[in-house]
């Protein structure tokens, strides 16, 4: 495995949270923890980050993912990066790079493994002293090999949602393209079937949303990434959170995360 001379820095990337309670009888309860206080004690907790953290997210369209890395970001101050944001960047400002990138979507073909690589490299080189979530990269085990020859992976998150919830949820998607404002048939419709709430006009099922391309896109997503899967399995890096609804799945990435990155240390007077 790689490793860069900043994942063993040992200068904490989030801030030292202490806390004194004073209680004649105070119980405290933390997922993974479990620590009770004895009556007419004071606790102290001092969560301290030990080193820079580095993992990456990985999961299908319609898995949740982008409302778990955001939840990831707040609660635990990493850095999200979106290989999607940055491709998008790099071809708006016609990079050379972004350039390479659009003539092979142009023509319909995967952005060669190289190209994408030096992509992402690139801007994570520019963060190496920070802690991050990589999110849409690595999606191919070359391109694992070669964030492996660059940064050690601290852990790979997979968000395993069985293909019929995702298959259901995005297909009752419907959008108002104007503003991109989305409804759900089944858990937030639209007031008016088939009506956006604030204009009234229609809305549409976007290409995406289609059953027949749902079904070809977890597909694709599940042939392209189950190697990158098995590699970081078998590298013992791989943690699944399986569920079939986002905030189902939370907690147990919150809980897990929290034993990963933290060590707690207790004082009782």
């Amino acid at each position: 495995m790689g490793s860069s001379s900043s994942s063993s820095s040992s200068s904490p990337c989030l801030c030292v949270a202490e806390r004194t309670y004073k209680s004649r009888v105070f119980f405290f309860s933390w997922e993974g923890y479990g620590y009770t206080v004895a009556k007419n004690s004071v606790y102290r907790a001092e969560m301290v980050l030990q080193r820079i953290f580095r993992a990456v997210i990985m999961g299908p369209p319609g898995s949740g993912k982008g409302t778990v890395s955001a939840r990831i970001t707040k609660t635990f101050g990493l850095s999200h990066i979106s290989s999607g944001d940055i491709l998008r960047s790099n071809i708006n400002n016609k990079t050379e790079l972004g350039l390479l990138m659009k003539c092979s979507i142009d023509q319909g073909q995967l952005v060669p493994d190289d190209v994408m690589s030096r992509l992402i490299l690139r801007d994570l080189r520019a963060m190496d002293h920070s802690s991050w979530l990589l999110d849409g990269f690595p999606r191919t085990v070359p391109q694992a090999e070669a964030l492996d020859d660059v940064h050690s992976v601290d852990t790979v998150i997979n968000l395993n949602v069985p293909f019929q919830s995702i298959k259901q949820r995005l297909t009752s998607r419907w959008t108002h393209l104007p503003t991109g404002r989305v409804y759900n048939v089944d858990f937030n419709p639209p007031k008016v079937p088939g009506l956006d709430d604030e204009t009234g006009e229609p809305l549409v099922q976007r290409d995406d949303d289609t059953p027949d391309t749902v079904t070809l896109r977890l597909k694709a997503y599940e042939n392209q990434t189950e190697p990158v899967l098995e590699y970081y399995r078998s590298n013992g890096m791989l943690e699944t959170f399986t569920g079939t609804e986002t905030n189902m799945i939370w907690p147990h990435v919150e809980a897990f995360l929290h034993k990963k990155l933290f060590s707690v240390k207790q004082k009782v007077a």
